[in-house]
């Protein structure tokens, strides 16, 4: 992890609900659709929605699935 930090790489973090209009950075988790998705790349503003096979996320878990 520390080599990450000095590296500058940003690690992961939560950015809310999905926009089309924002550019997000590898390790960004966004909503949509009810369901979490993870960057595995940069995605740039203007791309594919998180559900679209191809567009750079990877869809970790539903909203039913988190405990209450």
């Amino acid at each position: 992890m520390q080599k990450k930090l000095d590296d500058g790489q940003r690690g992961i973090a939560f950015r809310g609900a999905w926009q089309e209009a924002v550019d997000y950075s590898d390790g960004s988790i966004v909503t949509f659709n009810q369901r979490a998705y993870v960057a595995i790349r940069g995605v740039r503003a203007g791309g594919a929605a998180p559900n679209r096979q191809g567009s750079g996320w990877l869809h970790m878990f539903d909203q039913s699935e988190v405990p209450r």
